[in-house]
């Protein structure tokens, strides 16, 4: 140690001038032996975090270059800047969403789709195996020409042989009419609801070309109810429901999978709540190197990066790998941004939880337990978001009412498998990398400069919620889920956890989602 990094390291403050030298110290890399870890057997050093293996210069030498006994002064930084970009970027993020979902009003009704899909299937197994298939939901769901006519297919489908059923679809089908003069798009021919009409009645009576043009306008739905009176053993009849089954019983495993996790992470919370007031538990993120607020700069870099090219994209027809650039671009220039102001990497990758923690092995344990635990956070807010999405049908009386989907799973049933191989690549692996290098790494590791843990973590939440594409309905359940990976980050300091966390609630949605759409 030099001469003059001995004096500082003597236990006084030192003059700004004196900090600034520190700082100079780190930039040029002349404690970079230290950082390394060749300082402690002189004594030069202590050790960052006891979970760990990074070394930092001594308390002292760390209290003359920040003035404080845990940071080292970084570059001068305008907060209230950064601030102005995230809002606006936010803003400007959420407004494209809003405006992209009002101006396809057919993404909304393929959405809607998918979903009167799944329920479908769901109880053609409920009736197959003798239980009374409940239809009473999906009423709400037709809000279209074309979705009252699945729904009325589906109630066709599930008739006991009495004609009951057969005769509410019949009802349903009348919805059209009123639809048709408010306005609401309809492709169909008209004549087309007149077979419909017969075809609900007696399918096997069609012929042909009326079962041709049946498929050809309803797809899966003109299966489910073409073979509804063939016999019970013949092939077409027994591959559709077994096909069903096949479908119900793999993604209902996998729920049932979450929901025992989700009882198992309730009772892990209470036991962890209960070491963490013994003071057994310690919890709170790693004390940051950097002493100033260059973390929400950095994601200031990166949100408006990202937002730029989601715009760039709205105005150019041929943009729609723009978001993904703009994403990677904006990730990169927001993990660059630290270094290019002069934070050392060695400082800004410990800042921003890219470390190894207690070991690799033990993270990647942590994160799967860290899932179970934050499966009650997202449960409420699963709850928070229909209780939410029912008062709002409530008040619009379905009409007008966007329900929470995400762009990129609308049409996974005809994706395919290399389609699901992409989408699994992109939601369980690039987005939790991302997003938790940018959102706990670096927006939460900002917030913590001024506000508390529960503070930074919900601010950080609804920032992640606003900037996610399934719509307004869904925030509570997104911001559940985004605490969730916080608290991970709080208790970890490490982000494998948390990325671990979140790749696998991503996937495994996304799997539940493919398994009832094929």
């Amino acid at each position: 140690m030099s001469e003059d990094q001995g004096r500082r390291a003597s236990g006084t403050r030192g003059s700004e001038g004196e900090r600034e030298d520190a700082w100079a110290d780190v930039r040029g890399g002349r404690i970079a032996d230290v950082l390394r870890g060749a300082g402690p057997e002189e004594g030069q050093g202590v050790a960052l975090d006891p979970r760990g293996d990074e070394i930092v210069p001594p308390t002292a030498l760390v209290a003359a270059a920040a003035g404080t006994p845990e940071a080292i002064r970084g570059p001068t930084t305008w907060p209230w800047l950064s601030w102005l970009v995230i809002i606006a970027s936010t803003l400007t993020v959420m407004a494209l969403t809003l405006g992209e979902r009002s101006e396809s009003p057919e993404l909304d009704e393929q959405a809607t789709s998918q979903t009167i899909r799944m329920q479908a299937r769901v109880l053609l197994v409920q009736d197959s195996i003798g239980a009374t298939p409940d239809l009473s939901g999906l009423d709400e769901l037709a809000t279209t020409p074309r979705l009252v006519r699945e729904v009325a297919v589906v109630m066709a489908a599930l008739d006991q042989g009495d004609g009951a059923r057969v005769a509410e679809a019949r009802r349903e089908l009348l919805r059209i009419h009123t639809q048709r003069a408010r306005g609401a798009r309809d492709d169909a021919p008209d004549s087309f609801d007149e077979l419909l009409g017969r075809a609900l009645a007696t399918p096997l009576e069609l012929d042909a070309a009326d079962r041709a043009t049946l498929l050809d306008e309803l797809g899966w739905f003109a299966e489910l109810l073409l073979v509804r009176d063939l016999a019970d053993d013949d092939p077409a009849k027994v591959a559709l429901l077994a096909h069903a089954r096949r479908s119900a019983t793999l993604s209902g495993s996998i729920i049932l999978l979450m929901v025992g996790g989700a009882m198992a992470g309730a009772a892990l919370l209470v036991v962890g709540n209960r070491r963490r007031i013994a003071g057994v538990l310690r919890l709170g993120i790693a004390p940051k190197l950097c002493g100033t607020a260059i973390y929400l700069e950095a994601f200031a870099v990166y949100l408006f990066v990202f937002a730029a090219a989601a715009a760039a994209s709205r105005l150019w027809p041929g943009g729609m790998l723009l978001p993904l650039v703009g994403t990677v671009g904006g990730a990169i220039a927001g993990m660059v941004w630290p270094m290019a102001r002069g934070v050392p990497w060695a400082v800004a990758r410990r800042d921003l939880g890219l470390h190894g923690g207690e070991g690799v092995v033990k993270e990647l344990g942590a994160g799967l337990v860290g899932y179970c635990m934050l499966l009650p956070f997202f449960a409420v807010g699963v709850g928070l978001m229909l209780a939410t999405e029912a008062i709002a049908g409530a008040v619009l009386s379905g009409d007008g009412l966007t329900r929470p989907y995400h762009p990129e799973v609308v049409g996974l049933g005809d994706s395919g498998p290399l389609g699901l191989l992409v989408l699994l690549g992109l939601a369980g692996v690039f987005a939790p990398v991302v997003e938790e290098t940018m959102f706990r790494g670096a927006l939460q590791r900002g917030l913590r400069r001024r506000l508390g843990m529960v503070s930074a973590v919900l601010v950080m939440a609804v920032i992640f919620a606003a900037l996610h594409p399934q719509g307004l309905l869904a925030l509570p359940a997104l911001a559940a889920l985004a605490v969730g990976f916080g608290m991970l980050r709080e208790w970890r300091d490490s982000l494998i956890a948390p990325m671990v966390a979140h790749g696998l609630h991503n996937g495994s949605l996304l799997l539940v989602t493919a398994l009832m759409m094929w």
